[in-house]
């Protein structure tokens, strides 16, 4: 799994600012995604897993201990909208360290995930003026991530122009390029848009 931000907490969608946010039916759209851990030993729901890592990505969180950090220091009022578990012995909110985080993304289905997200941001983002879509894709080589000995791991993306929202993204298979993946990136996109979409890419998609 990857981590990318855009954008800040203040301005994901739905948000009025930390604790006046509306989660409901992001818990509901995370809680669709299937758990692949063993039931023996499971602490945290998946889904608030999932949607603690969401908002420290989006507050700026880019590794695994930094998500736990920042979870670590999220308020009990938002910890309790998005499922966390209360602790009555000690009398707070439960948070998962770094290795728990972990190997609950490590074991995500991100496609499932992706797919998920992806349309549910897309129809929370601003209102589009002249119900025209803009979209820039591009593809990056993530920094410290490898396929292979010799083969990086690139992450082809599709944002919304100005709110640097993400609504898409696949990852590039090994031995091509992002030039074939841009009919899979932009078809769940697609069908998630009623008006026109209009498209900015680099020189190499000329080809």
């Amino acid at each position: 799994m990857s981590f990318s931000h855009g954008s800040s907490w203040a301005s994901f969608p739905g948000s009025a600012g930390g604790d006046d946010a509306d989660l409901a039916e992001l818990m509901k759209l995370l809680g669709k995604v299937p758990d692949r851990r063993k039931r023996k030993g499971r602490v945290y729901s998946l889904a608030f897993l999932l949607a603690a890592s969401l908002i420290a990505v989006l507050a700026g969180a880019s590794n695994f201990r930094q998500i736990a950090d920042q979870v670590a220091d999220l308020p009990a009022s938002l910890l309790r909208k998005i499922g966390g578990r209360w602790c009555w012995f000690r009398g707070f909110f439960r948070v998962p360290d770094t290795s728990t985080i972990r190997r609950a993304l490590e074991d995500v289905d991100v496609a499932k995930l992706e797919g998920l997200i992806g349309p549910w941001l897309l129809r929370h983002a601003r209102p589009i003026p002249g119900g025209t879509l803009r979209l820039a894709i591009d593809g990056k080589v993530l920094r410290g991530s490898w396929i292979g000995d010799h083969e990086s791991f690139t992450l082809f993306s599709a944002m919304i122009h100005c709110d640097g929202v993400t609504v898409a993204q696949v990852a590039v298979p090994p031995g091509t390029n992002e030039i074939t993946q841009v009919t899979a990136l932009l078809d769940g996109v697609s069908r998630g848009v009623d008006g026109r979409v209009v498209v900015t890419m680099d020189a190499a998609h000329t080809q």
